[in-house]
This record gives C-alpha cells, sequence and structure tokens, in this order.
C-alpha cells in the first residue's frame, strides 16, 4: 500500500512511538533507509540496524511522550521539532538507568522516497537530558526544580 506522507502520517509516526509500538514504527520507514543520531553519532543502514536503534531507544526510555512543537512538509522533506518526555529507565550510552522524568526538545529531518522516510536526521539536546538526570549541573539561569526525580 502506498503511503501519502503528511500531517497526519506524521502524527500516525508519533503515535506509534508514544505508543511504544515498535512493530509498527519500522513500516513508515524504507527497507534501505539511512538515518543518523547526530546526538549519538551513530548511523543506522537498513531495517536491522533501524530496529535495533528502536528496540535500544524504547528499552531505555519508557513512558515516553513526544509533541509536535513545529511540523513543516515541502515535497519529499519534512522537518519535525518535537519535545519528549519520558522516565529514563534503561541503559543508554552506558549510563545506568536514573529512573528520573526528563523532558528533551529535537528535530528530525526526514526525506522520502516512494512515500516512505528513507532518510532521517536525529538531533536532540544530550546536554539538557544530562542535566535532568542529575549528570550535569545546571546551567546558571534554569531554576534546579525543571530536573524532577
Amino acid at each position: 500500500m502506498e503511503r501519502k506522507y503528511s500531517e497526519d502520517q506524521i502524527m500516525d509516526l508519533i503515535d506509534a512511538c508514544n505508543r511504544n509500538d515498535i512493530t509498527k514504527i519500522p513500516g513508515f520507514f524504507s527497507d534501505d533507509f539511512l538515518g543518523k543520531d547526530i546526538t549519538f553519532a551513530k548511523s543506522s543502514i537498513g531495517k536491522k540496524d533501524l530496529n535495533q536503534y528502536i528496540n535500544d531507544f524504547f528499552s531505555a526510555f519508557t513512558e515516553v511522550h513526544f509533541s509536535v512543537d513545529k511540523l513543516l512538509v515541502e515535497g519529499n522533506q519534512i522537518v519535525v521539532f518535537w519535545t519528549a518526555n519520558g522516565l529514563h529507565s534503561g541503559i543508554i550510552l552506558k549510563i545506568p538507568p536514573s529512573f528520573k522524568r526528563f523532558s528533551v526538545q529535537g528535530v528530525w529531518l526526514l526525506e522520502l522516497k516512494d512515500n516512505l522516510i528513507w532518510r532521517g536526521i536525529n538531533m536532540w539536546d544530550m546536554f539538557g537530558f544530562l542535566r535532568r538526570i542529575h549528570l550535569m549541573p545546571n546551567l546558571p539561569h534554569e531554576k534546579h526544580s525543571q530536573s524532577t526525580s
């Protein structure tokens, strides 16, 4: 079935992420997907790597909820500015679970081919995440109350 991308399809992807539906999420991506998580300095080549990335992400971050701050669709290019809230409950980047809640912002830069996500870049605020789980100090202008347990 050919997928026509619109704001609705992106919201379907976000909904699958919010339900931690690791079986549905890969269906939005092409078999020859090439992705890069700038924050992790990690590439995903093909569905096998993508599935591993998805499993690692949802193992480390539970109760995660994405909200779309801004969505731009132009031709086969999509930009999604997002905020994610969740619980750090698993190992990520060799960081053991802190069991602390977090809120971070990020952006997805996506390119479509044959109406599937073919290329993708993910960038998100790792320093903000590390501050929320108390592995880095807050910035001088941040209130301590932003870091929740």
